[in-house]
Order: C-alpha cells, then structure tokens, then sequence
C-alpha cells in the first residue's frame, strides 16, 4: 500500500447514527431499490395528499430496528415532497402530554427551515397562496415580505383569500394573520406572531387589535389543524413523527412480543397513559390535517405497544408497509458504500482502482445479513484490510 492509499484509507471518516438535522440536507448517498416496497407506499400516499381537495389519506407506519435506514428515508420523502410543491414537517415528541404543543413547535420550526436551492417554506407558502388570491399587488407583495407590512395590506389579502375560500379565511384568520407578521422583517411583527403561536395572552393590551386579531388564545391543537388547512390551499404536506421510542421505553413497558399484562399498580397505569396520548394524538393528527401524509418512524417494538395496548381506532388510520429489514441485494449493498466512499476519496483527490476500493466486490456477497448502517460500519472496520 503506498502512501496516497494510506492517505485515502485515513479519509474515510463516518457518521453512521443521522441525527434529526441530516434530514433536512440534501443526501448523496440515496440508493435506488433499497426498501422498495416501502418506498412505494409512502409515493402512493404522497401522491393521494397532492390529488385529495381536503381529505387525508391513511398514515403509515415506518418499522424498522436501529440502522435500517428510516431517518435516511425521512430525509428522502422530504425531497420528494417538496419537489413536488408540498410541505415537510418532522416533529420530535419530547413529553406525551404535550403532544400538541410539540407537534406546533416542529411545524414552526419547519417553516423556518430553507428548502434546499429556494427559500424557506414559509415564504414559499406565502408566495404560492398569493398566486391564487385575488388580492391587490401590493397587498400580496407586503404579505410576501417584499414590501413593510401593514394592517390595511394584511386586510387587503384576507378579503382576497375569503374570496378564494371563504370557510378558511374564517376559520383561519388570525393564523392566517400571524403567518404574515411572522414573515415580517419587522421584529415587533415578529414577537406578535411568536406571542400568538405560543398560545399566551397578549403582551399588551390592544397589541392584536390593530392587526384584527382576537385576544383569545388559541390552543396548540386549532392552530395546528389551521395550519395544515392554509397549507392545504397549496399543496400537499408530510408530517413525520420521528423519535418516539424513546417516550415509549420510558414507560417501561417495553416487552419484546407486545403482550398486554394488566396494569398491577399505579405505576403501570401511569405507564399506559403514556401509550394512550400517544395513540390519541397520533389518531387526532391525521383526523385534524388536511391534504397531509402522517409518517410514525420507530422500531417494532414501540408499534407493537401502541397498537396492541392504546385505543383500537388508531389502528384504523394508520397502515403497516413492510418492516424496513437488512439489506437484500448485493449490488444495493455495493453501491450504498461506493457513493459513502466516493464522497471522501473526491476530497483528497484519490481515484480507486476501483469503486469500491478497498473492499473487494465478492464481499459483497454476504451483505444480506446487515443494515445498511451495520452494512456501512462494518465496511468501515474491515476496510484495511479487505484488499
């Protein structure tokens, strides 16, 4: 081995566990075939929320143990979602009680986030929703954050939106309202629209009325059904409820076959509560949204607990793909490491012998029995001296 290979082995740095972050980057590691059937559901069910008026369809559950790929394919069905005009949401469950409240944190949160090559989806709604409101120029550039934003101008365009749907102007007014001052450059714009988001009274008195906002408080719920309502006017939406088995494993009831022992005492209720807010508020997800594809990623265990212990209506709005599994296809299993490989070679400037260099291709042979992160790391490992 000489020294530009010894140069190019020590390049092949990894991080094999994706935190929630790499979903929103563009990936260069996609495979094409890996979990085929499942990516075929969620393209079905991606397709049904963009052809639907209003309607939803069933979510789905994404099962897969740890290193079966389901946060590399959340980051894939966020491309494809937005590349298909749609919105992408994905919602961390910190506290099982507070699940609305997370649940609108996340889909604020993700429409700060940029789209990769574009703006962010906030202000990538707005455009859309000002191109099918028939409100006055300069009405729908001040609501875009093109121009300062005043309360006759966000008038303006909600008259054009009753116009254009006249139950969710009325509906959705006042988070119609704050979407716009959230788009604001204008700070103060901002707070009131942080202020109205949050669910709090406000600051001070009148501050909302200038803006024709009620001073009541919305709870985290209604603002997040009118949320998916106003984004349903232009396109279909994917929430993805990733990380919840570690709100499950907290309610220490985690057995391996998913049987239902009845609770011996307190604690085990307080236990099955867990569960059952969980459940509801998944079940209440997918009833609430509009135009939207519900998405659960977990591994089995945590799946076989909702269903078999929380509500039997949950099951009835969320479908079960196949299990995200190991790597079936040799050449699956090739490819995954030649693009990981290609990606750190490209930044010393080493060209390969060949593509999968220093794993040999018959090694491949035996990939089946990996994920593809245990498929990945174990290349890793073994790659001084597989050539």
């Amino acid at each position: 081995m000489n020294e530009d290979e010894r140069k190019a082995l020590a390049a092949l740095r990894f991080d094999w566990a994706p935190v929630p972050d790499d979903v929103w980057r563009p990936s260069p590691f996609h495979v094409e075939g890996l979990h085929q059937g499942v990516v075929n559901d969620v393209l079905a069910g991606m397709a049904d929320a963009k052809a639907s008026k209003d309607a939803s369809p069933l979510g789905l559950i994404l099962k897969g143990r740890r290193g079966s790929g389901k946060t590399h394919l959340l980051g894939w069905v966020r491309q494809q979602i937005q590349d298909q005009g749609g919105y992408f949401f994905l919602v961390s469950l910190l506290d099982a009680k507070g699940f609305w409240d997370s649940v609108l944190a996340s889909m604020l949160e993700g429409l700060f986030r940029a789209v990769p090559g574009s703006d962010t989806q906030l202000r990538l709604f707005l455009r859309r929703l000002s191109s099918v409101v028939g409100a006055p120029r300069s009405a729908r550039r001040a609501v875009m954050g093109e121009t300062e934003l005043t309360p006759a101008a966000l008038d303006a365009f909600l008259l054009g939106l009753g116009d254009y749907d006249r139950l969710v102007a009325r509906e959705c007014d006042d988070t119609a309202r704050a979407l716009a001052l959230s788009a604001s450059d204008n700070v103060a714009h901002r707070d009131l629209a942080e202020n109205y988001f949050s669910s709090e009274p406000e600051a001070e008195p009148g501050e909302r009325a200038q803006w024709r906002m009620r001073r009541k408080p919305r709870t985290a719920q209604e603002i997040v059904r009118e949320l998916s309502k106003l984004l349903a006017l232009t396109g279909p939406t994917v929430i993805a409820v990733d990380q919840i088995d570690t709100l499950i494993s907290q309610s220490s009831v985690a057995s391996q076959d998913g049987q239902q022992p009845e609770p011996a005492n307190t604690d085990d209720w307080a236990q099955m509560l867990v569960l059952e807010q969980i459940a509801h508020g998944l079940m209440a997800l997918r009833q609430d949204t509009r135009r939207t594809l519900t998405l659960v990623a977990c591994i089995p265990p945590s799946w076989m607990l909702i269903k078999n212990r929380a509500t039997d209506t949950v099951r009835d709005r969320f479908r079960e793909p196949e299990e995200l599994l190991t790597i079936r296809d040799p050449a699956i299993a090739r490819s995954l490491i030649e693009k990981r490989f290609a990606h750190s070679f490209r930044l010393v400037r080493f060209s390969p012998p060949y593509p999968s260099w220093p794993i040999r291709p018959e090694a491949f042979d035996t990939a089946a029995k990996f994920t593809p992160g245990s498929c990945s790391s174990r290349s890793t490992h073994t790659s001084a001296t597989a050539c």
